[in-house]
């Protein structure tokens, strides 16, 4: 990322980088569960942990 945003909202900073790693899971192709990782690297910016855990139950009927 090069450059600020138009607004003073802190949502993208000069020198910040994400990473992000997931996994599913299925069975019986009705029933799934994603989990993800977000981390957020380089300048922290307005919001200094944004860091998260993310995960989805679904089942399909």
């Amino acid at each position: 990322m090069e450059g600020y945003t138009p607004f003073n909202s802190g949502a993208l900073v000069e020198n910040q980088r994400t990473g992000v790693v997931g996994v599913t899971f299925e069975y019986l192709s009705s029933t799934s569960l994603d989990l993800a990782y977000t981390t957020w690297l380089g300048t922290a910016g307005v919001w200094d942990d944004r860091d998260n855990i993310a995960a989805t139950f679904k089942y399909s009927f």
